[in-house]
């Protein structure tokens, strides 16, 4: 008879906890990323109305730069949605070196061939619900090593390599899928006039009730980091 009712009791509190946990992941907050970056009110109430994140929709995006956009189908009843995605574009690295050399007529020749300059360019995205000041819900980012052979952090220049160290998810999104830093021209190669270097990727909403993924919403990320005589940016 005891055997019975526990049986039964272990049914009904799973059974219970089946039903509630889809509910409290509805009320959970957004959890906080490594670094802690969220965005701010200013941000938000700021940020640029798209319909999804396609290249066709973004701007360019300066060094230094971060913009935010809001997504025209967000669910603002939904504390976990995907809302926001914030663009943003950096110098990480600076191993800034003149090479001159000791032979006499090698001081004008350096000049007319310009300073080779290696530099890490990082380009991101960061996924955020519409709750204020929560942190991020993921980022996608690229990284790439360049040799900038003018003054002006513009082409010529050559493409060294490149990865996605740093990209992070939190407990309710992932990555489904993620293709790159794609290069062109190729890695290693020397770019004259333009270099375009491209991650794209798609990444879902949810949760894990047990040790199932309860899917939400899917949208898909890209960063496209151009380089060209006027300079180098994010679209």
């Amino acid at each position: 008879m005891f055997h019975k009712f526990l049986s039964k009791s272990i049914f009904f509190a799973l059974l219970l906890i089946f039903f509630i946990l889809p509910i409290s992941a509805q009320e959970r907050p957004t959890p906080t990323s490594p670094d802690g970056q969220a965005l701010t009110t200013e941000q938000m109430q700021s940020a640029r109305v798209v319909s999804d994140m396609s290249t066709r929709n973004r701007v360019m995006v300066s060094p230094n730069q971060t913009i935010v956009y809001r997504l025209a189908n967000c669910d603002m009843n939904d504390r976990n949605a995907l809302c926001y995605v914030a663009i943003s574009a950096s110098i990480v690295e600076d191993a800034s070196s003149e090479l001159f050399s000791t032979k006499p007529d090698s001081f004008s020749k350096n000049l007319l061939q310009g300073i080779n300059r290696s530099m890490t360019l990082q380009c991101s995205v960061s996924a955020y619900s519409n709750v204020p000041g929560a942190g991020e819900m993921a980022r996608l980012v690229q990284n790439t090593g360049v040799t900038f052979h003018t003054n002006n952090n513009n082409t010529p220049l050559k493409v060294n390599w490149g990865n996605n160290n740093g990209t992070w998810t939190g407990s309710l999104f992932r990555w489904l899928s993620m293709s790159g830093p794609n290069a062109n021209p190729g890695w290693g190669s020397y770019a004259p006039m333009q270099a375009r270097i491209d991650t794209t990727s798609v990444g879902q909403v949810g949760f894990y009730l047990i040790n199932v993924w309860i899917a939400g919403s899917t949208a898909n990320f890209g960063v496209a980091l151009n380089i060209n005589t006027s300079g180098w940016g994010y679209s």
